[in-house]
């Protein structure tokens, strides 16, 4: 994620929607981003504000509670797939961040999501019931229904694979873990 973002050079500040305990909140302020974290979960938020020194807000991502271009950047890390409307949650965030999105979410084509779902088909591991995985392909065709109009560039990275393997990070959608970032590129 660093990597895609650190590109940008604009990014200076940066909303992640979805930051429960602020786990990567605090990174993204650790590498240099002003972070503020956002939830629509006052429990996770109670536990946020004793573990993270910034900005907190309690807020549905369908409906972002700022002006226009807030922050210079956005971040979904592991939420993305579980909004119900992404199309309208892309364009508040594009509405909301004035230079990019980023997104970090499990790989539909991930062993482990596979293992996850035979899981559920036993009654275990109710958390990803609800949850929409998406390939970075899938997300890139929500993104042109969200962002018709606007000028932008897409970048992203699929992560995760076995330790024996030559790679760690590679451009083939196959891999546990991918992030994408969203390059807005039609403001100034």
């Amino acid at each position: 994620m660093e990597q895609l973002v650190s590109k940008d050079q604009r990014v200076k500040t940066l909303l992640e929607f979805g930051c429960g305990t602020t786990r990567f909140t605090r990174w993204w302020k650790n590498i240099g981003i002003e972070a503020t974290g956002g939830d629509i979960s006052p429990l996770m938020l109670s536990q946020a504000i004793h573990l993270f020194e910034g900005d907190l807000v309690m807020a549905d991502s369908h409906f972002m509670p700022f002006k226009d271009h807030t922050f210079d950047s956005l971040a979904f890390i592991t939420t993305f797939e579980y909004y119900k409307d992404p199309v309208k949650v892309i364009r508040e965030a594009a509405r909301v961040a004035k230079y990019g999105i980023a997104m970090g979410m499990m790989n539909r084509n991930s062993p482990k999501v596979a293992r996850r779902r035979v899981q559920q088909l036993f009654g275990k591991n109710p958390f990803y019931v609800t949850a929409t995985f998406y390939t970075p392909k899938m997300l890139t065709e929500i993104i042109e229904k969200a962002l018709v109009g606007r000028k932008y560039t897409i970048e992203w990275t699929c992560t995760g694979l076995p330790k024996w393997f030559p790679v760690q990070q590679w451009n083939v959608p196959v891999g546990d873990f991918f992030g994408l970032y969203i390059q807005l590129n039609d403001v100034e």
